[in-house]
């Protein structure tokens, strides 16, 4: 409510020419993420994810599902993607298909559970045909209940292998 009356009407209109209706809940999310930028930084970030492979159509679908993808840095987008494709070896549709990843932190989130999931896959731990990506998006709580502490009597050094990743860069940030 800040922000001047153009620019606010201005953001609601590109929002609504984007297809985000103004009656769903995500609307005050797409809008909030709007006004956090100018246009000129939603464009470098329109660019930063073309040149990573994403299509127009695929960062719009993208920012209506999970809109704070535009609020991240383009570090961020960068060190993300690079991640996700070259480290867990996903492909780029399974990305575009989870754009809430690029809100994750390499070192605070992704990389604690990717290790975690390594070891758990080594040792056949994980049972069932779930995808890998859901195990990423669940909250902490339920993460470390099911897929850490529930493995500890098995893999007794899980726990060290979850935390110390995790707590080295997230105590240097």
């Amino acid at each position: 409510m800040l922000h001047k009356t153009d620019r606010m009407i201005y953001a609601v209109e590109y929002i609504k020419k984007l297809g985000v209706e103004p009656s769903t809940p995500i609307f005050v999310h797409a809008l909030r993420a709007m006004l956090s930028m100018s246009e000129t930084t939603r464009k470098k970030k329109f660019e930063v994810l073309k040149s990573l492979g994403w299509s127009e159509e695929q960062i719009v679908s993208a920012f209506k599902r999970t809109p704070f993808i535009l609020a991240c840095s383009e570090e961020k987008l960068r060190l993300v993607t690079d991640f996700c494709l070259n480290t867990m070896k996903l492909d780029l549709d399974t990305l575009i298909s989870y754009p809430t990843f690029l809100t994750f932190g390499v070192d605070q989130r992704l990389r604690p559970r990717y290790n975690v999931i390594k070891v758990l896959q080594s040792k056949n731990l994980l049972r069932g045909k779930k995808k890998i990506e859901w195990l990423f998006i669940l909250s902490e709580k339920i993460f470390r209940e099911n897929y850490v502490l529930k493995h500890v009597d098995e893999v007794p050094e899980l726990l060290q292998i979850y935390d110390v990743t995790g707590k080295k860069k997230r105590t240097a940030t």
